[in-house]
């Protein structure tokens, strides 16, 4: 089609076509208007108005080496840039490679978003974890990620780093943002869900004292502290749950156990 009839398409025809190969993955057509593209311009030229859709086609189907070509010639301080390299590498189960990458954004000083922490946290390890933490606490990305998204985070954590890190960060949240409390027991149930699959007790009892705090007639969540307590050796604290629970008057339902079974 280039070539038919000598047209010569510019660079916004070849940017709107290669948006279209994009969302079909269309890899054969892209790289033949990318040959085309780098020819009619220089490579920079083309690359900063073309990059954005090509990059995200190449990490789409799995030319993650195609893709770094192009990115180290687009604009290195766009995040979306950044964020669809790593989100291939991890794609790609790189999980290395898209941790150098994400501590270059920060070393360079490039603005994460709520996508970075999404593709990130849940190949994070406890190191980087800690990074990011102390990115949010001093003042980056404060009041970015909001407590809706952060369960959503909590659902997509792997590893006990990131969900420590994350819980770290919802504290913090929590204490600054008095005005999202409402989102309080959603999230601690969140937590308490991601703590017990990775089996991270400690996190999984402090989400449960929580939700103790926060719904103190809910004898569901007694049930599941003392659970939590006997699981880390607190046996004393478990029956002192136990207790409180007979003195309230509340009635463990029928669906409940005192254990914490599977994870």
């Amino acid at each position: 089609m280039i070539n038919r009839r000598e047209v010569c398409p510019d660079l916004d025809c070849l940017s709107s076509v290669l948006a279209s190969c994009q969302l079909i993955g269309d890899l054969r057509s892209a790289k033949e208007i990318h040959a085309h593209g780098i020819k009619l311009e220089s490579p920079f030229t083309f690359h900063r108005s073309s990059g954005p859709a090509l990059l995200t086609l190449y990490v789409k189907c799995g030319r993650i080496q195609d893709a770094r070509h192009v990115f180290e010639l687009m604009d290195r301080t766009d995040v979306v840039a950044w964020n669809s390299m790593i989100h291939g590498f991890t794609e790609l189960g790189m999980k290395e490679s898209a941790l150098e990458y994400f501590k270059e954004m920060l070393t360079i000083g490039i603005k994460i978003n709520e996508t970075t922490l999404s593709i990130v946290l849940p190949v994070c390890d406890l190191k980087y974890g800690k990074q990011i933490h102390a990115y949010i606490y001093h003042g980056a990305v404060r009041g970015m990620v909001s407590l809706p998204f952060g369960m959503h985070l909590f659902s997509c954590i792997r590893n006990v780093g990131a969900l420590e890190m994350l819980y770290l960060h919802f504290l913090i949240r929590h204490r600054f943002y008095t005005e999202n409390v409402s989102y309080a027991e959603q999230a601690y149930n969140s937590i308490l869900a991601a703590a017990l699959a990775l089996q991270k007790v400690s996190i999984g009892v402090l989400a449960s004292e929580n939700l103790v705090e926060l719904e103190p007639e809910n004898p569901g969540h007694y049930v599941t502290l003392s659970s939590l307590y006997t699981k880390a050796g607190r046996i004393s604290d478990a029956l002192a749950v136990r207790k409180l629970m007979e003195t309230k008057g509340l009635v463990k339902g029928s669906g409940c156990s005192w254990v914490v079974e599977g994870n």
